[in-house]
């Protein structure tokens, strides 16, 4: 029975970790796990093709839809999402409608109980505003870079955001510039915009840089890292391309990639290739439980990616005292300034990026100042789960007590 003392809410998304390895949408699992006591929340979300015990977790519960056979739920919860998976299987399209009517049939079942459904994704908050409609459930949506880039391109996905906003009560935006993208695009729904981006774990700060100290001494081959599913966008190829130049120069490294996805095999080739097979070593999914055992061990993280919303990945290297050489691109020019909390090089350009990681390659004092202001940015903006996770139940209140006075 729902505790009559709390807020029920509904958090709908199609990324989410339905087992202890899987990374998909583990930001918003932080989330739900740091929304204040008060709260009750009930996770909604695809099933997938394998069997997930889906049990009350310590701060949330989680019910999950079918849409079809199981051997043939993969649309979701997969490395690049629903996007990488029609593009993988175009077969997969015929599920679609079936998988929103699943969905939107899902959503409208548990937000019958609840005092809010919390959408993440413009074409969520679709659904989820249809169901709100019905119920006289509000509604919010979490936007993301995906949801602004998609809808540049395509005259689907500006209609699908469009009426997301029509729909949703308030729309958080992760970055800045998906704040200002759509401020600017639809002006009139600008009073329900709010930037509130997302935070880091605290086990991040807590990594010990006393034992890398002691390895730096043992091994003197810088310790690369870099997180992310293995899809073009990631720009993980550059990354090889780069570290094979700076072999020719001979230079010692190790790199390691925590992610999976369709690119391995090509990836693998690529490392072979470019002659550093021996030097790159893919770690495939992990648990999140472990991801700061391995910033722990890292001198440089690397992220490569061609567009993303506000990366989680730079705030936990962030967080963990690591430095950081990222892609000039919205979202990360947010958190990395050049020269202050780290590098910089343009998307694409493996010769850039060689430059850059050769810059720090050699220079420990430079990369613990670009270490200690990246974790001073974390702790000055507040930039923590628990703090977003507060600001979260606010929202929720105002827009909840909004409705109230509506319906009177």
């Amino acid at each position: 029975m729902p505790n009559p003392d709390s807020l029920q809410v509904a958090v709908l998304t199609t990324s989410f970790p339905l087992e202890p390895t899987s990374t998909s949408g583990i930001f918003v699992q932080r989330l739900v796990q740091n929304l204040p006591s008060c709260i009750d929340a009930i996770v909604v979300t695809p099933c997938a093709s394998k069997l997930a015990s889906l049990v009350k977790i310590t701060r949330y519960k989680t019910t999950c839809f079918k849409y079809a056979p199981r051997t043939w739920q993969v649309l979701a919860h997969e490395p690049g999402g629903i996007p990488v998976a029609l593009r993988r299987r175009k077969a997969l399209i015929l599920l679609l409608p079936v998988f929103l009517g699943a969905m939107f049939i899902a959503c409208l079942r548990v937000s019958r109980t609840c005092n809010l459904i919390h959408a993440n994704w413009s074409v969520n908050g679709l659904v989820a505003g249809m169901a709100g409609i019905i119920t006289g459930t509000p509604v919010i949506t979490t936007l993301r870079g995906a949801d602004v880039t998609k809808a540049e391109k395509s005259k689907l996905y500006e209609i699908i955001l469009r009426l997301c906003l029509c729909l949703s009560k308030k729309l958080i935006a992760v970055s800045e510039a998906i704040y200002n993208q759509l401020a600017n695009d639809f002006p009139e729904h600008i009073d329900k915009l709010v930037f509130l981006p997302n935070g880091v774990d605290q086990s991040f700060l807590k990594i010990s840089h006393c034992d890398k100290s002691i390895q730096s001494k043992n091994n003197s081959a810088l310790q690369i890292l870099t997180i992310g599913s293995l899809i073009p966008r990631k720009g993980i190829k550059d990354i090889i391309e780069a570290l094979g130049l700076i072999k020719e120069q001979g230079s010692t490294f190790e790199f390691k990639i925590i992610g999976a996805g369709a690119e391995e095999d090509n990836l693998k080739q690529l490392a072979i290739s470019s002659g550093i097979s021996d030097q790159v070593h893919f770690l495939g999914n992990i648990s999140p439980q472990e991801i700061p055992h391995h910033f722990a061990k890292a001198d440089l993280f690397v992220l490569a990616s061609y567009s993303e919303g506000r990366p989680n990945v730079i705030l936990e290297s962030l967080a963990a005292g690591v430095p950081v050489i990222a892609t000039q691109i919205d979202g990360v020019i947010e958190l990395i300034k050049e020269n202050i909390t780290g590098l910089l090089f343009t998307p694409g350009d493996a010769s850039n990026l060689a430059k850059q990681i050769n810059r720090v390659k050699d220079d420990q004092a430079f990369r613990h100042e670009l270490a200690q202001r990246g974790k001073e940015l974390i702790l000055g903006k507040g930039l923590l789960w628990p703090n977003v996770g507060v600001q979260y139940a606010e929202i929720y209140n105002q827009v909840i007590l909004g409705n109230d006075k509506d319906r009177v």
